[in-house]
C-alpha cells in the first residue's frame, strides 16, 4: 500500500495561485495558529475564499 505524502503549505505555493506575498504570509502564520488550511485546496483565485471575502457584511459605524 502506498503511502499518502500530505502537502505542505508554502508561501510559494500561495503566490503562484495569485496571492499577494503579505497576505501569504498572514495565511501561514494564521495556518501555524491553528487555522484550516483546508479552505485553500482546490482555489485558483484567492478572492473565491468566502473567509477572507465575504459576499455581505454589517457596517456597525460610520465616522466622518
Amino acid at each position: 500500500m502506498a503511502k499518502k505524502i500530505k502537502k505542505i503549505l508554502t508561501v510559494k505555493e500561495l503566490v503562484k495561485k495569485g496571492v499577494p506575498y503579505g497576505i501569504a504570509l498572514g495565511l501561514i502564520t494564521a495556518h501555524l495558529l491553528g487555522w484550516d488550511a483546508k479552505a485553500l485546496d482546490g482555489i485558483k483565485n484567492y478572492y473565491e475564499l468566502k473567509q477572507l471575502f465575504p459576499s455581505k457584511g454589517v457596517v456597525s459605524q460610520v465616522e466622518e
